[in-house]
């Protein structure tokens, strides 16, 4: 039988475990500057990967867990105790939280994202009718009509991407859409292109 201290402190070990591993996979999906975005998704891939190859370790964790106490009475220090429960708990946190929960987190970061693109889709349109031309580049609205480009404020979503084409142009954000998968976002001015139902004008492209 396990001294209850040991209990308390393996659970403690696990649950800070899990929830680092929760963080990693959530990451994209938090709000904040996407000044570091590139490891944000470094970090978010990684823990992607890692759910599928450590997932082999679940049954091993397993067998050994469920070991009857005799035949691993000699196997009293923490780490032995609480490593087979973290081969079964962090693949599963990880797995859960990537393909499972980031799947239904991702439509609030859009709207986010959508939402904080308002004063720059405004801008540019002000910019045309002041200027009879749409800008080159978005920098071109600052300061006159913008005091700087507008972020999406989500960690996952590094930036605005603008392109000017003939008489229209292009602007958009990619984000994770599910495990591996990432989504286009694109605001077509014209009304053109298939959008989403919500809100218009915006259209949602997903890559493998």
């Amino acid at each position: 039988m396990s001294h209850p201290g040991v209990n308390r402190i393996e659970a403690a070990v696990v649950a800070g475990a899990s929830a680092l591993v929760f963080l990693a996979a959530m990451l994209p999906f938090l709000p904040g500057p996407a000044v570091r975005n590139d490891l944000v998704m470094t970090i978010y891939f990684l823990t992607a990967i890692g759910s599928l190859f450590a997932a082999i370790f679940i049954p091993v964790g397993c067998l050994f867990w469920i070991l009857p106490a005799k035949q691993r009475r000699h196997h009293t220090r923490l780490t032995l105790l609480v490593i087979p429960k973290l081969m079964v708990f962090l693949p599963i946190v990880a797995f859960v939280t990537v393909f499972l929960l980031g799947d239904h987190v991702k439509d609030r970061t859009r709207d986010v994202a959508i939402a904080g693109a308002r004063p720059l889709i405004a801008a540019i349109e002000t910019y045309r009718g002041d200027t009879g031309r749409y800008p080159a580049s978005v920098a071109d609205l600052v300061p006159g009509y913008l005091e700087k480009v507008p972020e999406s404020g989500i960690l996952g979503i590094a930036r605005y991407e603008y392109e000017r084409r003939d008489d229209s142009y292009s602007l958009y954000f990619t984000q994770v859409f599910s495990g591996f998968s990432v989504e286009v976002v694109r605001y077509d001015p014209g009304g053109g292109l298939a959008a989403m139902k919500r809100p218009p004008r915006w259209r949602l492209q997903v890559y493998d």
